[in-house]
């Protein structure tokens, strides 16, 4: 135990946001093996120790490039316990305190939105997943059990899971539309109608209308009252991408720029984003609970009995998974220890600094940040043009202190910074300010 705990030590306190690759091709030599070596644990926790230095270290305060996912220590705990336990909460029957639990959990998330006691939903691997099940479930609401051919609508800005999730779901791709967004990326609602009317006219059928509420590229969050209006007189599914910003309805200002998602259809939502989880819990949750389960249901002979009265849920029925690792452990006992006020808090403080950000910018005519940002993501360039923007990333993740990342939209290069740990703070920002050449200094790559 001495040496697990010094080992969490070193990996909590480990480096950079992303070290440099130096020795990466000896040592993934090192790794490579086509039959495993037999070790002792203290060898085999310094291979991993010397491992986890490479790459990128979500842990860190200054990860602000993609999406981060933070990951609280009590995860490590609970994942400890789920493993240790390794009961079974697919069925209701075959462990019905751990599945009460896991239950807990999605019932609690779904009054997080805002939605009915009938409400049902199943805890997944992450977004893609969870998207995939929410097509699944509307297109076998409003197309039926024969999986007719109907028409899907997001943007350009939307996940490019709910394009695969499409295609595995037997849409023919030519029907996914890509309805063009508004001077703030979000959904153009005049553009919906019109695609929607376009392919009715035609005689096909809407059936799903994808909204994201906090893109990946920006944040931006799309018009969810009139979308939703608009796919409604079609008779679409209204479905809300929340992966990323759907912990933001815990504080004021998310809760109203995410206005009707109590609406929606169903919602994804990944607490290893916005709820500092560890990697791989997501969460995909469906207003109509009766409709998720007749998409999924599955009734066979070795899965008797099937379910008692009083019990919770049988959760296999509102997904592809049958066998599942208990991931509502992670999220029920950080709740339970700390409730959802600190992280209330912590998305205050990350959608501030992304605010702070965004001013400072603006206020300097070397750079260009056109969008403010609607949650916790800036994205913004150098006014020098894609070239100089390039430079520009290259010289603040070498810097060291905070790592950006990248995306091109309408044709341009832009940088983005996301704020989305319960470790970034206000130190974390001056850091970028002063990579940034904000403190007197040139931002690095200039000249």
């Amino acid at each position: 135990m001495e040496q697990l705990t010094a080992f969490a030590e070193q990996v909590l306190s480990s480096g950079p946001p992303a070290s440099d690759f130096s020795g990466i091709h000896e040592l993934l030599a090192e790794l490579d093996e086509a039959e495993p070596a037999r070790g002792e644990l203290p060898e085999l926790l310094d291979l991993l120790t010397r491992a986890s230095a490479k790459g990128m270290n979500h842990l860190h305060p200054g990860f602000l490039a993609y999406i981060p996912v933070a990951g609280a220590p009590v995860n490590a705990v609970a994942d400890f316990v789920a493993a240790l336990l390794n009961r079974y909460v697919g069925v209701q029957w075959a462990s019905p305190t751990m599945a009460q639990l896991e239950w807990n959990v999605v019932r609690w998330l779904a009054a997080m939105f805002g939605y009915p006691e009938e409400a049902r939903g199943v805890l997944t691997s992450g977004g893609s997943f969870a998207n995939f099940t929410a097509l699944v479930t509307a297109r076998h609401a409003r197309l039926g059990a024969g999986h007719l051919q109907g028409a899907i609508y997001q943007t350009d800005q939307a996940h490019m899971s709910v394009e695969r999730a499409a295609r595995l779901a037997g849409v023919d791709p030519a029907l996914v539309r890509f309805v063009a967004t508004d001077d703030g990326l979000r959904m153009d609602v005049d553009a919906l109608e019109e695609a929607i009317e376009a392919d009715v006219s035609r005689g096909i059928e809407p059936f799903l209308v994808v909204l994201s509420a906090g893109t990946t590229n920006s944040g931006a969050v799309d018009p969810i009252v009139d979308a939703a209006r608009v796919a409604r007189a079609s008779g679409a599914w209204v479905h809300v991408d929340a992966a990323y910003g759907g912990a933001f309805v815990l504080t004021e200002h998310g809760r109203e720029v995410m206005r009707g998602i109590d609406e929606a259809d169903s919602i994804t939502f990944d607490p290893h984003k916005g709820l500092f989880s560890s990697m791989g819990l997501g969460c995909v949750l469906v207003r109509d609970g009766e409709a998720m389960r007749r998409a999924h249901m599955g009734e066979h002979a070795y899965l008797q009995p099937a379910g008692q009265p009083g019990l919770p849920p049988n959760l296999s029925d509102y997904s592809m998974e049958l066998t599942r690792p208990f991931r509502g452990l992670r999220l029920w006992l950080a709740l339970k220890l700390y409730g959802w006020e600190p992280f209330r808090q912590a998305l205050e403080l990350n959608r501030q600094l992304a605010v702070d950000l965004h001013r400072a910018l603006v206020a300097d005519d070397r750079y260009e940040a056109p969008w403010a940002p609607q949650l916790s993501t800036v994205v913004f360039r150098d006014a020098g043009g894609d070239e100089a923007t390039e430079r520009l990333l290259e010289g603040v993740n070498a810097d060291g202190r905070v790592l950006l990342s990248s995306t091109r939209m309408r044709d341009r290069l832009w940088l983005r910074a996301c704020f989305l740990s319960h470790r970034t703070d206000r130190a974390t920002l001056e850091d970028l300010l002063d990579a940034l050449g904000m403190s007197g200094a040139q931002p690095p790559g200039a000249g």
